[in-house]
């Protein structure tokens, strides 16, 4: 004669809904994954504020929180909170945090190219630094941004130098 009893069915029924649903989560949680986007991980980081270290292709190791993410550019604050990196996302390399995160295909969180940033720190005749792939690096102050470089005055002793755009790794404010 079969069991009936009603308990052990309804328990039966939760392991076997329970193991349905954790399988479930991991199939969405692969699709996640094959759907992401370094600029979508870049978002999330930003949206969680959580302390990063970025590597670049010739600028170094970077440490900070993400404030947002451009067309071309990751926006990175210092973790005092004083000072703004700007990443050319194109030479990120890699993206170190204390957790695992599951990264998504979000776009940028504002829409804005390093060129455009950097016409804003123009206008206030910002102190930086460019850092470019050749590991040149160029502090002064920004003088003009071109639609293709960028010009950094260094002072009056020192001649001025123009930096093409596609070089830039990293400008530190």
């Amino acid at each position: 004669m079969p069991d009936h009893d009603p308990e052990r069915w309804l328990a039966e029924m939760r392991a076997g809904s329970d193991a349905m649903a954790r399988r479930r989560q991991r199939w969405l949680e692969e699709q996640a994954a094959e759907a992401a986007t370094l600029r979508g991980l870049l978002h999330d980081l930003a949206e969680s504020e959580e302390v990063v270290a970025i590597e670049t292709t010739g600028s170094g190791t970077h440490h900070g929180r993400l404030r947002g993410v451009g067309i071309d550019v990751a926006v990175l604050a210092n973790p005092q909170g004083h000072g703004l990196v700007l990443l050319a996302t194109d030479d990120i390399e890699l993206v170190r945090t204390a957790k695992p995160h599951l990264a998504s295909d979000r776009g940028p969180t504002f829409d804005v190219t390093l060129q455009e940033l950097l016409i804003d720190q123009m206008a206030e005749r910002a102190e930086v630094t460019v850092v470019t792939r050749s590991r040149g690096r160029h502090r002064g102050t920004l003088r003009s941004v071109g639609l293709d470089f960028v010009t950094v005055w260094r002072g009056a002793n020192e001649p001025a130098v123009q930096i093409a755009s596609s070089a830039i790794i990293a400008v530190l404010l």
